[in-house]
């Protein structure tokens, strides 16, 4: 996929259990989907680097190397790995509708989930005021290609705000997940909020076809970031009796201060 492609081409509930600030995501998260129900966002005990901290950094300029990100953080080569083809293939179907592979109302919810979380960039859409796209590298050497020299590249896309709202908007095909017939959709904007685009070849996993989408580990471009994790810190809360020996002691020493100054 050339630069030249990547040119022409919200509302949502999230819970946040520990951390999603400093361009960290990790612990419990979940969002509203289409269907009204809380639908959780499989972060699998990682701690992720959102996208806004690699935007315009190639694959290439942060693996087996120290790194400096976009808000000045210095990283070292062992701080930070590329998620696995299949913990990206995990997220992504936590935030897909479960109901096609592609564009679709059904996918707006999670893909504006993880525009509002990772981070996405803003793009001109003839339909839609607000188009949100990103692309990501992941997944070990040679996990998409044979050819060490490119990277698994997924992308996912979020579309809200009709700019005619009365009038419908046609959809480029996509595939039902669970029957596999490939169909065209409209998107009304009287009853649906918006369409995202979540897709097999491009991070997901349907089981639909078996090739991912790659590009050049040397690309950079504004809209395509890194997809890194590591494992998520643990919180080790303080022993009972050594909380209350702490206060003790404390008390003590206030109290014996007490009785010198008399």
């Amino acid at each position: 996929m050339n630069k030249f492609t990547k040119l022409a081409l919200p509302l949502v509930f999230s819970t946040i259990v520990t951390t999603a600030n400093a361009g960290l995501i990790s612990g419990t998260h979940e969002f509203q989907n289409d269907f009204g129900q809380a639908q959780q966002v499989e972060l699998q005990d990682l701690e992720w680097l959102s996208l806004d901290s690699t935007f315009g950094i190639a694959r290439l300029d942060i693996e087996n190397q120290s790194w400096t990100d976009n808000n000045g953080a210095i990283w070292q080569a062992d701080d930070w790995r590329f998620a696995t083809r299949q913990e990206t293939n995990t997220l992504l179907n936590s935030l897909s509708g479960g109901l096609v592979d592609g564009y679709s109302v059904s996918n707006f919810y999670g893909a504006t989930w993880f525009a509002e979380n990772f981070g996405t960039k803003s793009i001109f859409s003839n339909n839609f005021n607000d188009a949100q796209i990103a692309w990501f590298n992941y997944g070990a050497t040679n996990a998409c290609s044979d050819d060490s020299a490119r990277t698994c590249q997924g992308q996912i896309r979020a579309y809200a705000d009709a700019k005619d709202p009365s009038s419908t908007v046609g959809l480029p095909a996509s595939q039902n997940i669970l029957t596999g017939n490939i169909f065209s959709s409209i998107f009304d904007p009287l009853n649906h909020a918006g369409v995202g685009y979540i897709a097999e070849n491009d991070g997901a996993e349907f089981g639909l076809r078996s090739s991912a989408t790659t590009s050049t580990i040397s690309e950079r471009h504004f809209a395509v970031a890194n997809l890194l994790v590591r494992n998520a810190p643990v919180d080790v809360p303080e022993p009972a009796p050594i909380g209350l020996l702490a206060s003790a002691l404390i008390g003590l020493g206030i109290m014996r201060k007490r009785s010198v100054q008399k």
